[in-house]
Order: structure tokens, then C-alpha cells, then sequence
């Protein structure tokens, strides 16, 4: 809602009723995050088999280990495939640049900011938060590990002392072991101004390349073939090298 006297907006956050491992009156259960209440497809393949094909969330065991948490399993979650219960746009339309966006804000929590809200959520058993806290981090893990290795992780791009610098968000938060980068600059026009490896995520940018109205330097993981590259445009003024914006080709 938007306050006109104080000229702020304010975010709500309700209905928690149906969250996590509650579905309002009872517990969750396998079928959560694998099809949509009604589901068009879901309901489709059980006409034509004539009830023969089971789906791999009827045959999951329903085991609640604590009432207070309810049924919450990472077995059946497959980060490309997760449903909600009712279709939303948002996810029936997400390109993999809204994918990334959502795995970098996912794998951004760290173990003492998941321990710190469980314990904000102040449960009576103690070890019905002890059992949550590997659940969303193993939840995070499977998301990070998914995405990073299916779009560019490169991110965090900045220009400094006339050094272009990135953040490797696979590398950084772990799921990725191999550092290395293909670079390629261009000018304008489309001339290769210069191509090669890099082994940290640093690039010097060269005083020639300051004739140019504007470069362009493609990035890309080497370990990462079906990655797209990230280009970076940066221009050179009067106060040095100055980064002018991204473009994401995944």
C-alpha cells in the first residue's frame, strides 16, 4: 500500500495458512509442488492410461516427523518442474533470466539467516526446528545447483581503476569447483578487439581500447557449454572507465 503523507510504499505479507508444511487445516502432502489443484496435463494422462499411470508423488510415504512442522520433503522437488497450486503467470511464463534472477536471491541466505528466521519462528519442540533448517538449505542447494549450471552465474559487475570486475555466484556459494572465463572484447562496430582466457574474475581494460566510443566484453564461464554470455558495455570519459549496462543473451 502506498502511504500519500509519508510517501512511501509498504509491503504486506499474508496468508501464511497454506505455507511451507501446512495446507490450512492439516499437513502438506506429496502432490504439493509437483501439479497444479486442477491440472489440465496431470489430468489428461490419467484418461488415456486409464488410471494406470501413477505419478512418482502417489507412491512418496506421507511420514510427518513433527506435527509442529508438518510434511515437508525435498525428495520429489525438481527446480524446473515445481508447480503451484493454482497456475500463476509468473511461473507458467518465467524465462531463464527470471530463473536466475530468483536462484540468486534463493542461494543468497546463508546457514546462520535460515537458523536465525527458524528461531524467529519460535517453535515449542527444539527439534522441530533443528529438523527445518537442513530442509530449506538442502531446498536452496537443489535451486542453486540447477540454475547455475544451466544460466550464466556471472554477476555483480563493476568498473574500478580501470579494471572490469565480476562475482561467479556457482563459485562462490559452491556449486561450481573450476574457476576460468572466455572473454572477447568488441568494439562498437564489431571488431574483436581482443579474446581469450581469464583465471580470476578481473579484466584489465587497455588504454587503446579508450579510441572506441564504447566496448562490448562477452563473458562466460568455461565450465559451463550450454551457458550464453553475459555482455558488458563500458565506455571511457573524462573520469576513466565508466560501466554503462548489462545484457543477459541467456
Amino acid at each position: 500500500m502506498y502511504d500519500t503523507e509519508r510517501r512511501v510504499l509498504t509491503h504486506y505479507l499474508i496468508d501464511f495458512g497454506a505455507a511451507m508444511g501446512s495446507n490450512s487445516t492439516g499437513p502438506s502432502n506429496p502432490r504439493r509442488g509437483q501439479a497444479n489443484s486442477f491440472d489440465l496435463k496431470d489430468s489428461l494422462m490419467r484418461l488415456f492410461s486409464l488410471g494406470l499411470y501413477v505419478h512418482g508423488y502417489e507412491r512418496a510415504p506421507r511420514t510427518i516427523r513433527h506435527p509442529a512442522v508438518g510434511y515437508m520433503e525435498n525428495a520429489l522437488f525438481k527446480p524446473a518442474h515445481w508447480k503451484p497450486m493454482y497456475p500463476v503467470p509468473a511461473f507458467e511464463e518465467m524465462t531463464r533470466r527470471d530463473a536466475f534472477c530468483g536462484a540468486k536471491i534463493v542461494t543468497s541466505f546463508s546457514a546462520a539467516q535460515i537458523a536465525a528466521a527458524i528461531s524467529a519462528g519460535d517453535y515449542a519442540d527444539p527439534h522441530a526446528g533443528a529438523y527445518v533448517a537442513p530442509y530449506f538449505g538442502e531446498r536452496r542447494d537443489g535451486i542453486g545447483r540447477y540454475w547455475f549450471a544451466r544460466v550464466n552465474p556471472l554477476d555483480r559487475f563493476s568498473v574500478e581503476g580501470g579494471v572490469l570486475a565480476f562475482a561467479d555466484l556457482a563459485l562462490e556459494r559452491g556449486y561450481a569447483e573450476e574457476a576460468g572465463y572466455e572473454f572477447a572484447v568488441r568494439s562498437g562496430d564489431g571488431e574483436v578487439l581482443a579474446s581469450g582466457t581469464l583465471q580470476d574474475v578481473q579484466l584489465a581494460l587497455e588504454d587503446d581500447w579508450r579510441k572506441r566510443d564504447y566496448i562490448a566484453i562477452s563473458l562466460v564461464p568455461k565450465r559451463d557449454s550450454a551457458a550464453k554470455p553475459v555482455l558488458a558495455f563500458v565506455e571511457s570519459g573524462a573520469n576513466g572507465w565508466r560501466l554503462l549496462g548489462l545484457r543477459r543473451l541467456d
